[in-house]
């Protein structure tokens, strides 16, 4: 099957493009639906599960948490670091 962002409000349709959302930032877009309150979030919750019907969520893996945590390693050792859902984020992208 597949899903084009079309049928995501106010979004334009990049033909050849793939969209994908990673799950930990679906599970975070979830965490901001539940903590609003109405009518902010009767909005929010249409606009994610429209968002989530339209795109391919990328599981968060076994291979996934490797990458999470040898890009968190990778870091530390250079006296770097960044938030753990940005570095989950990231860790889908391989």
């Amino acid at each position: 099957m597949t899903r084009t962002p079309e049928v995501i409000p106010g979004q334009k349709r990049l033909l050849n493009d793939l969209f994908e959302v990673a799950a930990i930032t679906v599970a975070e877009l979830w965490h901001g639906v539940e903590r609003a309150v109405e009518p902010h979030k009767s909005k929010r919750r249409k606009y994610l599960e429209t968002i989530v019907a339209a795109l391919p969520v990328i599981p968060y893996t076994e291979q996934t948490a490797y990458e999470h945590e040898r890009i968190r390693a990778d870091l530390q050792s250079v006296g770097k670091m960044i938030a753990g859902k940005e570095r989950a984020g990231s860790s889908t992208n391989r």
